[in-house]
């Protein structure tokens, strides 16, 4: 069979999702395939140019691996060293190390099909006697294409395919520029989740209070669910498939509308997997393949936002959606309100963040605020103080919100939140010395100029106010949640100004 037309075998099955590599793991994987690029030259020589990484590129991965490693920003690579091998399947894995630099990422996607470093935890879920036999034949299947001749752990595979998706980054998916607008019922339930695609188990904790709230709407109310952004590691095609559609919330042929914006982590392959995979499904037909978006009544108007398009790393809006943005505020009825969304945010508490998106979007409002800003990319829940944002960071939105909490593990501070903050989903998971925040998603529900904000958790509890609340790292099947006997915290309120 000619190398040029090979393609992988299947993925691995979701259970490996669960285990993320640490710098470390990566690193031993590069010294891996450096040694079998030595060993295998005369095969690789039969790899046509453009399947051929450049010389130095699993260098060049080493270093900025490294770099990264050192630097001292949490956000960037967040690791658990106090949790012990043994935690449960809900409790968060034992290191998190999503990189924002493109080429760890894409090299993330490539390994993780490789189940050389996952087989030990994987074989432990064949737990029940009566599908011990089928997932054994499964496995010596498996594992006899993925050690043999061009499986993904063969450097044959692996180089043509990290060559592959670097050149793709490189030329990207053509940008649609023919957003939609779809009418948003003047009563409707608006369900908004962010940095949700890992299919670790946070993310599908989460997915599942979502259906389980869907459940529970009243037929007939306008419904939508609205993703923030980011399919992990780089949003690939098959990471499209398999961390996203697979265990998205709403079923084929629901009338939920489902929707999704661009993240830092979708464009780092090019933005293939999201244009062709995730708006060509079904259910983002409402969307029409197009990355920016607009939901409104005779009362508001929520502007799905890419900022990911023009740099991942570098937000900012591609054009035309300065022109489009300033031509739907500036023309909106006198009492129509404004909600923006988009992956990154214009400011911070948390981190450092550059201030091209927010200034781009304050020029395109012409000097006008718009009603309300929610965004992801941090993987934390927190709602700022509406006058403090004004005062500290010049906010042209009164409400803010970070609602990024959908599937990424997240270390939480003991400390207390940053002064502009006003609210922070503090509950936590205790595994050994380690506070990993819960997941959870926001739902906005509009009726008629009002608009209220609920925030519910991976348990589907409502948020509650006082001080945090501690989880054992229980298993999967255990229902020994604690009680809660907080008081649930006053959904969120925002009214459509007139002018």
């Amino acid at each position: 069979m000619p190398i040029e037309h090979h393609h992988p075998p299947a993925a691995p099955r979701p259970e490996l999702l669960d285990r993320v590599l640490d710098p470390d793991q990566l690193e031993a994987k590069l010294d891996d395939l450096k040694a079998a690029r030595d060993d295998h030259q005369d095969e690789l020589r039969a790899l046509t140019p453009a399947q051929r990484l450049p010389v130095g590129y699993l260098d060049g991965l080493s270093a900025a691996i490294e770099e990264e490693k050192g630097e001292d920003d949490p956000p960037r690579v967040i690791r658990a060293g106090a949790a012990s091998k043994g935690v449960p399947a809900l409790a968060p894995p034992r290191v998190v190390y999503l990189s924002r630099k493109p080429t760890v990422s894409q090299f993330q996607s490539i390994i993780t099909f490789c189940i050389e470093s996952e087989i030990d935890g994987a074989v432990t879920e064949l737990s029940h006697l009566d599908h011990l036999w089928r997932d054994a034949r499964h496995w010596i299947a498996e594992l006899r294409d993925r050690f043999g001749s061009f499986g993904p752990c063969d450097i044959r595979w692996i180089e043509p395919k990290l060559a592959e998706i670097a050149a793709g980054f490189e030329g990207k998916h053509p940008f649609n520029r023919s957003p939609p607008e779809v009418r948003l019922g003047d009563t409707a339930t608006v369900i908004v989740v962010g940095d949700w695609a890992t299919a670790l188990p946070k993310a599908r904790n989460t997915a599942q209070r979502i259906r389980d709230f869907l459940a529970t709407v009243e037929p007939g109310t306008d419904c939508h669910v609205i993703h923030l952004g980011d399919t992990y590691y780089s949003g690939l095609e098959d990471e499209c498939r398999r961390r996203f559609l697979d265990l998205w919330p709403v079923e084929a042929g629901s009338p939920v509308h489902s929707w999704t914006l661009s993240g830092n982590h979708d464009m780092y392959s090019g933005g293939y997997g999201y244009f062709d995979v995730l708006l060509g499904d079904r259910r983002f037909a409402s969307q029409a393949g197009c990355s920016y978006f607009a939901l409104a009544n005779n009362h508001w108007q929520l502007l799905g936002l890419d900022s990911s398009y023009s740099d991942p790393d570098k937000p900012d809006l591609e054009a035309p959606q300065s022109e489009w943005l300033a031509e739907r505020v500036a023309g909106a009825v006198s009492d129509r309100g404004t909600i923006l969304m988009s992956h990154h945010q214009p400011f911070s508490g948390f981190e450092n963040v550059n201030p091209r998106l927010a200034n781009t979007i304050k020029a395109a409002l012409g000097g006008r605020r718009v009603e309300g800003w929610l965004w992801g990319h941090e993987h934390r829940c927190a709602v700022y103080d509406r006058a403090a944002t004004r005062q500290a960071f010049d906010s042209p939105a009164d409400y803010t919100a970070i609602v990024g909490h959908g599937g990424v593990p997240q270390l939480v501070s003991a400390e207390d939140s940053p002064q502009a903050v006003a609210w922070e989903l503090a509950d936590y998971y205790q595994v050994a010395d380690d506070h990993w925040g819960l997941g959870g998603f926001a739902v906005l529900r509009f009726d008629g100029p009002e608009l209220t904000v609920q925030y519910v958790d991976e348990y589907g509890k409502d948020a509650r106010t006082g001080p945090p609340l501690a989880y054992p790292a229980v298993s999967e099947e255990s229902t020994n949640v604690p009680p809660d006997p907080r008081p649930v915290r006053a959904p969120d309120v925002i009214t459509a100004r007139r002018a």
